[in-house]
């Protein structure tokens, strides 16, 4: 059985098994969409440099649920209980019993589906119409919890599928902090969808590490409505998974809100990591920023396409995007595409782009200060990603993803090509 034949399978067991009729339309409505656009091929422009080809060939089988959390999963959670409330997800599971969450601050639950979602891509309607119900957090009103909230999405199995749907909820003048990060072992497919709703005045810090597995394929889509005054400061670190399409969507709806958007690639090897980012204004008086940077080495290949459209109400938007990548192996290769569309004529939009090599001067001039070339490398291209960890916040979720890349970026730059 192929993996798209797989994936009717699927369709239909959960169609047939649908506890709602909501839930049913849901899915039938994102097979509808999968079916009219077909899977992406490089001929759609948004996958122009991204193939499905290699996931196409491959036997993926249903992830299984009940097995015990991944011990690396639970030592992490038991490190980190004192500074996060730990939600626990593993091959799309909740697991609230391995799980340490106050939940007289959160409210959980399984997600309810519900139909009318647009999906505009074949391979993401095929995800959503056979995805699991996944977690379901909401934050009342005017809460700010004591803790951040880290969300644990572990992969186990070899060839498994872990397909997903999430969803957010942060109440009006509520603060959030979370941080979501992705572990597992074995090569397996992980398909999340993840949507966040920000009622008036809420803020959102909201941090995403990528740390997959080396053989693991990574793809996720996540969409942010922002109502009025509401405030998101999303944060993409992707390093680990050898495939990887992440989207990031923001939907400024309400005037004076603001979505600052920023976050890191790490390649090495032969990774492909494919970052979209799509911010819509539809709301005058709102702002937008973007920065993203790429640190690549061997035959690693990086795509950032960042887009902004201001709709002809949203007057006064002040937005930007900056994309910088550096390449420290004659074999890296980075594709960088930053889109605008505007049809409002009282805005300030633009946007940047650069590919380039460490300079080699910055490094005769540490490595004549006594520090081996390893580690001047190392220093550089930890400063060059510093402006981007310098914009986590809260402290604990800065601290998390310093320590993550800390234990990465050694390993990164030994038996660099690139000047050695």
């Amino acid at each position: 059985m192929s993996w798209v034949d797989f994936a009717a399978a699927q369709y239909h067991n959960f169609v047939h098994s649908a506890p709602t009729e909501a839930e049913a339309l849901f899915r039938r409505q994102a097979w509808d969409e999968y079916t009219r656009l077909g899977l992406p091929d490089r001929k759609n422009d948004s996958w122009r440099y991204t193939t499905l080809s290699g996931l196409e060939k491959v036997k993926w089988a249903s992830a299984l649920g009940g097995l015990p959390v991944l011990q690396k999963g639970l030592r992490l959670r038991d490190e980190l209980k004192n500074e996060f409330d730990v939600l626990i997800i593993q091959n799309g599971e909740l697991r609230f019993e391995d799980s340490i969450v106050d939940t007289s601050v959160f409210r959980l639950q399984k997600v309810a589906f519900a139909p009318g979602e647009t999906f505009n891509d074949g391979f993401l309607g095929l995800t959503a119409a056979a995805s699991l119900p996944g977690a379901s957090i909401s934050l009342t009103a005017g809460v700010r919890p004591a803790k951040p909230l880290l969300i644990m999405h572990i992969g186990v199995g070899e060839k498994a599928w872990t397909r997903s749907y999430h969803q957010l909820f942060v109440g009006a003048g509520a603060h959030l902090d979370v941080v979501e990060l992705f572990l597992g072992v074995d090569k397996y497919l992980r398909s999340e969808i993840i949507r966040l709703e920000a009622a008036d005045r809420a803020q959102v810090n909201w941090l995403r590490i990528q740390d997959e597995s080396g053989e693991a394929c990574h793809f996720s889509d996540v969409r942010a409505a922002l109502s009025a005054e509401a405030i998101l400061n999303l944060a993409q670190l992707n390093i680990g998974a050898s495939w990887v399409r992440s989207t990031l969507g923001v939907d400024v709806r309400g005037g004076s809100a603001e979505a600052n958007i920023f976050g890191l690639n790490l390649g090495s090897g032969q990774q492909e990591t494919d970052q979209r980012v799509v911010v819509n204004h539809w709301a005058a008086q709102s702002n937008s920023s973007q920065l993203f940077k790429g640190v690549l080495k061997d035959r690693a290949r990086a795509v950032m396409n960042g887009r902004i459209f201001i709709a002809q109400n949203a007057q006064k938007v002040i937005s930007r995007q900056l994309n910088h990548n550096l390449l420290l192996s004659s074999g890296a290769e980075a594709n960088t595409k930053p889109e605008l569309e505007i049809y409002a004529d009282d805005v300030k939009a633009n946007h940047g782009a650069s590919v380039g090599r460490l300079d080699e001067d910055k490094i005769f001039y540490l490595e004549s200060r006594g520090i081996p070339r390893a580690e001047a490398l190392q220093l550089l291209a930890k400063a060059f990603a510093t402006d981007i960890l310098m914009k986590i916040s809260p402290e604990p979720c800065r601290l998390l993803a310093e320590k993550i890349l800390s234990q990465t970026l050694p390993e990164f730059v030994r038996q660099m090509e690139y000047g050695g």
